[in-house]
């Protein structure tokens, strides 16, 4: 790597702390965080237990669904326990990388010495494509009801030029994938993205995928749900499926280190419009992110006991 180079992607880096850090400053500064530290410690731990056992189900969800887009678009075969201590290392160290971006090169990085680099770069891309996608299903439908419910307000207005720009480019993968190859650079790699993009939603397999991405963005709002109600700061199931999906939208934007600051601002701005306590949506929060980095640790630490599959053995040598 070359020193420009290196001195980008530090820039870079130190940009995203300062977008995190600002962004966390912001929607605290108006808080005791005494008080807030207090209403944590008297939170119910049954239910924080519950959005924490979602959690982890939920990994396990990711790390099937993984496995499944990998078989599909590779035509080779991806262990589950290996999807799911790379699923787990990603959700763990990720926090510290990011947004997509720094998880997608764990997973790619936790398997690609099995798999081969290729094969898990194509599995990987392909797997936060499908995730992108039924994302932005869920944002649109759940923006058209918020329009209804809660007015058009500046965060909806965001939202949907957020969902519109991430449309536009998710519906570019599906170009033609010759067009695509003709771009300098980056067109061969993108004309391979825009024909894993065709194949995914040509097979059924495909679009089972798919719902297995649907069900792992409603199991967010379950965690959300759960944990919310174990700091007092609940609201309804139904709102949490209208307002999570949108929180998890502006997260995704690689413009802070692991969705933190953004997911915060995000959540306390829609507590506002309906009507709910910030403060608790801010502590909601805090602990839904949290939430990854503990499962992503009890993953990793499962992997760890059943072990990591063994080697190839070396072929015996015949007797003399």
């Amino acid at each position: 790597m070359s020193t420009k180079s290196r001195v980008l992607r530090t820039v870079m880096l130190l940009l995203k702390i300062a977008v995190t850090a600002s962004a966390i400053w912001l929607v605290f500064r108006h808080y005791d965080i005494a008080q807030l530290a207090n209403r944590v410690a008297k939170a119910d731990r049954l239910w924080l237990g519950l959005g924490l056992g979602t959690a982890f189900f939920q990994l396990y969800i990711l790390a099937w669904r993984w496995q499944l887009l990998h078989r599909l678009l590779t035509a080779s075969e991806l262990p589950m326990r290996l999807a799911f201590a790379g699923t787990s290392r990603s959700v763990l160290y990720g926090q510290l990388l990011p947004a997509i971006v720094g998880t997608d090169a764990i997973r790619v990085a936790a398997v690609s010495r099995q798999t081969g680099l290729m094969p898990a770069v194509r599995s990987v891309v392909g797997d936060r494509i499908v995730g992108l996608w039924t994302l932005l299903l869920l944002v649109v439908v759940s923006l058209t009801i918020s329009a209804f419910l809660i007015g058009h307000g500046a965060v909806v207005s965001i939202l949907v030029i957020v969902s519109l720009c991430g449309a536009a480019v998710a519906s570019a993968l599906l170009l033609d994938p010759g067009m695509l190859a003709r771009i300098p650079l980056f067109g061969e790699f993108l004309a391979q993205i825009a024909g894993d993009s065709r194949r995914i939603f040509r097979f059924q397999s495909g679009w089972a995928v798919g719902g297995i991405a649907l069900a792992s963005h409603v199991l967010s709002a379950l965690i959300f749900a759960a944990i919310a109600r174990g700091v007092g700061g609940a609201i309804s199931l139904p709102m949490c499926l209208l307002v999570i999906p949108q929180v998890q939208l502006i997260a995704t934007v690689p413009l802070s280190l692991g969705g933190w600051g953004l997911r915060e601002a995000a959540v306390v701005s829609a507590y506002s419009l309906i009507g709910a306590d910030p403060a608790a949506g801010a502590i909601a929060s805090v602990l839904f992110g949290l939430s990854n980095p503990a499962v992503g640790a009890l993953g990793e630490l499962c992997s760890f006991l059943i072990g990591r599959p063994l080697a190839n053995p070396a072929p015996s040598q015949p007797a003399q």
